[in-house]
């Protein structure tokens, strides 16, 4: 087939084997560069959600973590004021024992 251009050159346009093979060739390519890029993005987007779900669950761990701190410390305190108490109630007998022991002692 043989067509005239505005300049006067003969263009031949003619479609041959070669030529479909190489465009088949060109659209399977082209197939499996999608297909290749479709499920490499797939295996991203898993890996996106699998690491957003370890982020989730280590930010629960450490507001876990914090709240276990503070709890810690309350127990700590209570702790603390119960050893006071403890001594206090210790410590009483034996003040009032050597408080009466001074009153008898002419």
């Amino acid at each position: 087939m043989t067509r005239q251009t505005e300049t006067g050159m003969a263009v031949q346009k003619s479609v041959t084997s070669g030529n479909l093979l190489s465009i088949a060739a060109t659209g399977v390519s082209l197939a499996t560069v999608l297909v290749s890029l479709s499920l490499a993005y797939g295996e991203l987007k898993a890996q996106d959600e699998k690491f957003s779900l370890r982020i989730e669950r280590l930010e629960l761990q450490q507001k876990q973590n914090a709240a276990d701190h503070d709890i810690l410390i309350e127990i700590r305190s209570d702790l603390r004021i119960l050893r006071q108490q403890v001594e206090a109630a210790i410590m009483a007998p034996q003040r009032r024992a050597s408080n009466t022991d001074a009153l008898r002692t002419p």
